[in-house]
């Protein structure tokens, strides 16, 4: 259709419907409808489904925090235009929103809170 050459290695054949298409053609139209807002939105439920959450329990607590970090307040636009979704590491349990800052923080920190008390009297002892 574009061009393309319908050889093997270029050529998909659906599993079920056995319909026929180019590879390099289902990669374009794929990439052009992630930019969608359908596509962005399933993208995110995807992605949160690794961590443990619903695009539901996403959008309730976006709601209920108004775009709030819950650690420390602040307002930021992550990757999708919202906070991150925090997870427990070790039990994949979802907690609440964060900015990508305290998000990327507990995460460096191994969620040890021993570690980031140590870390709030490491700060203080410098007058922070």
């Amino acid at each position: 259709k574009n061009g393309h050459a319908m050889t093997p290695e270029n050529t998909y054949t659906h599993p079920t419907q056995h319909s026929r298409a180019c590879r390099i053609c289902l990669r374009a139209a794929h990439k052009k409808w992630e930019g969608t807002p359908s596509g962005i939105r399933k993208r995110k439920e995807l992605d949160l489904k690794d961590l443990g959450w619903t695009l539901e329990r996403f959008d309730a607590l976006s709601a209920a925090q108004d775009g709030h970090c819950a650690l420390c307040g602040e307002v930021e636009i992550g990757r999708w235009g919202t906070l991150h979704a925090d997870h427990d590491h070790d039990t994949n349990q979802p907690r609440e929103l964060l900015c990508s800052s305290c998000n990327s923080g507990l995460g460096m920190f191994r969620d040890n809170s021993a570690l980031l008390i140590l870390a709030a009297q490491y700060l203080r002892k410098y007058g922070k």
